[in-house]
């Protein structure tokens, strides 16, 4: 199972955390909606957590670069389950101490988090692009059977 609706640690952080709303958008306390249908996430069947959850802490991690969120998406299926718990667990302390840091240092936490939402959307973008390449490759394949088949 890939999305399940509860905490990894059943902490009092879950108000950090909302479930995903129409259209596959994210609420967040850092930063803009993020577009949960774009960026997924391997599958991951030795693991258990909500997807969409996931990826709004990541989008909004201020302390990893774009780079370093692809990876962690792209080797999702290599964890341990203890290893999700653990991110989800530094994720979701990531943004309750920039939350407080907001208070004293509003200005340059909230130019951080909108650099990092511009990298999340510039992935977003990016993932957009790769999709639409995919399906046209597919269709222009899917052209050329029809033609090979007429051609018999």
């Amino acid at each position: 199972m890939n999305d399940t609706n509860s905490s990894p640690q059943g902490n009092s952080d879950d108000a950090i955390i909302t479930p995903a709303g129409a259209g596959g958008q994210l609420p967040s306390g850092l930063g803009e909606p993020i577009d949960t249908a774009v960026v997924k996430i391997p599958a991951h069947p030795q693991t258990q957590f909500d997807d969409a959850i996931f990826l709004d802490l990541l989008s909004h991690s201020v302390s990893l670069t774009k780079t370093e969120k692809i990876k962690i998406i792209n080797k999702i299926p290599d964890l341990a389950q203890t290893q999700i718990d653990r991110l989800i667990s530094i994720f979701q302390e990531e943004k309750v101490k920039f939350s407080k840091l907001e208070d004293h240092h509003s200005t340059e936490v909230s130019a951080l988090e909108n650099q990092k939402m511009q990298e999340w959307k510039d992935l977003e973008a990016q993932k957009r692009e790769e999709t639409q390449r995919q399906a046209e490759t597919d269709k222009i394949a899917e052209l050329q059977r029809k033609l090979q088949g007429f051609k018999k």
